[in-house]
């Protein structure tokens, strides 16, 4: 009896730990597995096996090279491709050149972090969801020849798998961008032309970026657990001075929105650095702002009249911007 007793709570145990598609490591690391590949290209063969940890979005690719041949194989690059994403090169930089000697073979694990959704990256700065197929490019050359030659794998989540893992971790982003839908490139315009800024005065709105006469301004953000996290990168392209007053800058979640705490950085990237909050010509700063902020309806205010000072005398800007809330994807 009590080795019936073990044998049924082994199995209530086992099914309630059981994750189907989705495999969970002894670290309670949850992986989201491909269909292995193999394929050859001239004397080089390759078994692909790729995994993703969904927590840390990161891509694990073991592969077997095998050279089947009678000169050396050296294997220069290795490189993932999402779909909609861009390019990634391994966590570690592009690998040093692996050679693998005539008849013999050789195993490698790489690591990559890929920006899998480009829009998601330039709106919020994170990576994007995992995809459900992804590409691994692998450049190598044959003897002493200066030729380099590509193998091309694709490799595919099940499909019940990945529905699998979408449920559970794929949650949209919520990010803001700035409204276009105003008049504010003519109303900038027409205020730089007071001061006098320059000859050929211009202000351009889009999604994410400010453009005025010399300067550029890109945005990020991110919701997440009540509370937005922001970056804004600021180059200053022409000869007046630019001064920061990180107290002036603030997301609110309306008008007439009631303030609180928030937490702001800057880096300055290029320039001096003995007043991080002044920039030159060609100077180029990131500024990165963290506050409590629950959204309010679909719209909220970035204030940055007094948040950029032209000259350090006068606000850049004539008056602050409303933003649009955006869910991806």
């Amino acid at each position: 009896m009590k080795i019936v007793f073990c044998i049924l709570l082994s199995v209530i145990v086992w099914s309630c730990n059981s994750k189907p598609g989705l495999n969970r490591s002894p670290r309670s690391q949850v992986d989201l597995n491909y269909i292995p590949v193999s394929k050859s290209s001239g004397f080089l063969s390759v078994n692909l096996d790729l995994s993703a940890n969904v927590k840390s979005e990161q891509l694990t690719a073991e592969m077997k090279l095998i050279n089947s041949g009678p000169e050396t194989i050296t294997i220069t690059a290795i490189t993932l491709l999402p779909q909609g994403g861009m390019t990634a090169f391994p966590n570690e930089g592009n690998i040093k050149p692996v050679v693998i000697q005539a008849g013999k073979d050789t195993l490698t694990d790489i690591t990559f972090n890929p920006v899998n959704d480009v829009k998601v990256y330039q709106a919020t700065g994170r990576q994007g969801h995992l995809k459900p197929e992804y590409k691994v490019s692998i450049a190598y050359k044959v003897g002493d020849s200066a030729n380099t030659h590509t193998l091309d794998m694709t490799t595919h989540s099940p499909a019940n798998d990945y529905d699998l893992y979408s449920s559970r971790y794929a949650k949209p982003y919520t990010t803001y961008s700035f409204n276009t839908a105003t008049n504010f490139n003519d109303l900038q315009k027409r205020y730089m032309d007071s001061l006098k800024l320059s000859l050929n005065n211009f202000a351009f709105v889009a999604q994410q970026e400010l453009a005025l006469t010399g300067v550029n301004i890109w945005m990020k953000a991110i919701c997440e657990n009540d509370s937005i996290t922001a970056e804004f990168l600021v180059v200053n392209h022409d000869a007046y001075r630019i001064k920061i007053d990180p107290d002036s800058l603030d997301f609110l979640a309306g008008p007439g929105a009631a303030t609180t705490s928030k937490a702001i950085v800057i880096k300055k990237l290029s320039g001096s650095v003995t007043d991080k909050t002044v920039l030159e010509k060609n100077d180029r700063a990131l500024i990165t702002l963290k506050k409590y902020f629950i959204p309010a309806g679909n719209r909220a205010t970035l204030c940055l009249k007094h948040a950029f000072m032209w000259n350090g005398k006068q606000p850049l800007f004539c008056d602050d911007i409303g933003l649009v809330k955006v869910s991806l994807p």
